[in-house]
């Protein structure tokens, strides 16, 4: 049995990395809205469960979003997830590079696909 991740979540993973975070007017350390980053998050956390690879270049990221949280303690409403802004730390960007040339349309077969031998 072969379990592969949709093309579709794939295609829209890059979409969002290529648009918010890696778009000419994001810069080098973007600053993104925490909505901005749990996005892409839960889509790789998604595709984790065929290829861990996606779960393991995502935790630098997670803890960037955790930390944000834990600095706002009581203070994370709607409002916060949508209009705080987060500096992403050089190393997620370097997880995130590494990420988005996973999600090219040539390694995506490769990549986000398992085979299960029952």
């Amino acid at each position: 049995m072969t379990v592969q991740w949709p093309g579709e979540k794939c295609a829209q993973l890059a979409s969002l990395f290529d648009v918010d975070w890696l778009g000419p007017l994001a810069g080098a350390n973007p600053q993104l809205t925490p909505r901005q980053i749990a996005s892409p998050l839960g889509l790789v956390r998604h595709g984790a469960f065929v290829s861990p690879m996606g779960s393991f270049l995502s935790l630098r990221l997670q803890y960037t979003l955790n930390d944000a949280i834990c600095k706002q303690k009581r203070h994370v409403t709607k409002r916060w997830w949508h209009t705080s802004r987060i500096r992403i730390p050089d190393d997620a960007m370097a997880d995130i590079h590494l990420l988005r040339s996973f999600l090219a349309p040539e390694s995506h077969q490769q990549l986000w696909t398992v085979r299960l031998v029952c």
